[in-house]
């Protein structure tokens, strides 16, 4: 008896590993899909480089390159509304190891959805702090 209820059980975990996502049927691919968005940095957004003087586009006028990296973002799409929080680091290094120093660096974030409509958009700032003699 032991060993026809084990059979039984390992014929249901077969038969619903086959109901998995991304399985192949006759209308396409059966796939799950969240409500949460998918987070990233757009191809060509992730830099910036300061000049100084700002008008000037010198290689010598560099002033403060930066980076937007190590995105991560955590979702909750159990109550009534949708809610992301995106984490990221800035690594920003500035041409003179001068005094202790603040650059304040824009960034956006857009939600859009089906791949072209854009919903939302801001544009924020964050603020890198370099200590005197920083780089």
């Amino acid at each position: 008896m032991v060993r026809k209820l084990a059979i039984s059980a390992l014929i249901l975990l077969a038969a619903g590993g086959c109901s998995r996502t991304g399985e192949i049927t006759d209308g396409g691919i059966a796939s799950l899909r969240s409500a949460c968005p998918r987070v990233g940095v757009p191809a060509g957004t992730g830099d910036i480089t300061l000049f100084d003087p700002p008008a000037s586009r010198d290689a010598v006028a560099i002033d403060v390159v930066a980076t937007l990296t190590n995105v991560t973002s955590n979702c909750d799409e159990a109550g009534p509304e949708i809610v992301t929080t995106v984490n990221f680091d800035v690594l920003a290094t500035r041409r003179d190891a001068g005094p202790a120093r603040d650059v304040s660096l824009p960034y956006f974030v857009t939600v859009v959805r089906g791949g072209t409509n854009v919903v939302a958009k801001s544009v924020d700032r964050v603020t890198v702090h370099f200590e005197a003699g920083q780089t």
